[in-house]
């Protein structure tokens, strides 16, 4: 409802509250996706491997679920150690699932001047990611109300070609999707340097 008389005052008014209304029906639909998660993870054992261990059950897990839930795992217990960030893990809403949702309170200059949230998405694949992933999951970060700028697409696998094209061609856009591979895993647990390799991957994805 609105009192104002004039049409286009009136749709910016009610627009107005329409976002309004739309921003705090996402904010409790994340909060309630952490919470169930946050009880998932404590039944199913969260915290309970060594990161070496979850590496290795990256590699050898033989079922679709289990590929998921170790580099689910695995990454939100690297996130976890870079300092101001805090992770939590699958978020469910009536229309995404979102692996890894983190809230953003980082003082490190790249991420300080990020949004709020930060969304990362894992594929334990066979084969490569490629740039329908990267689309989808480009829109889960701008689904965000508009709190969200960054995102990690983490292919264990690596990427075709196609991702590099696609952010190019979204280069002059505010949001920013940073792909990690298998390999920028590895080499941050082997050398417990996180923090440094995301923001490498960070200098590599702006610099394209």
């Amino acid at each position: 409802m609105t009192t104002e008389a004039n049409l286009s005052l009136a749709y910016a008014a009610i627009l107005k509250v329409s976002h309004q209304v739309e921003e705090a029906a996402t904010a409790a639909s994340d909060e309630v996706g952490k919470r169930i998660s946050e009880i998932a993870a404590r039944l199913s054992g969260w915290g309970s491997e060594s990161l070496d261990n979850l590496i290795d059950a990256v590699e050898t897990a033989s079922t679709n679920q289990d590929k998921g839930r170790s580099l689910e795992e695995l990454c939100s217990r690297l996130f976890e150690t870079f300092p101001g960030m805090s992770v939590t893990q699958r978020i469910l809403t009536e229309t995404e699932e979102i692996d890894i949702y983190i809230v953003n309170g980082s003082e490190d200059s790249r991420f300080k001047r990020e949004g709020a949230i930060i969304l990362a998405e894992c594929k334990n694949w066979s084969g490569k990611c490629g740039k329908n992933e990267f689309v989808v999951f480009r829109s889960k970060v701008e689904n965000r109300s508009r709190r969200a700028t960054l995102g990690f697409l983490i292919s264990w696998n690596g990427f075709a070609e196609t991702i590099t094209k696609e952010m190019l061609r979204g280069s002059r856009e505010e949001t920013l999707i940073i792909p990690l591979t298998g390999h920028d895993i590895r080499e941050a647990v082997r050398n417990m340097n996180f923090p440094q390799v995301l923001a490498k991957t960070w200098d590599d994805a702006v610099s394209l």
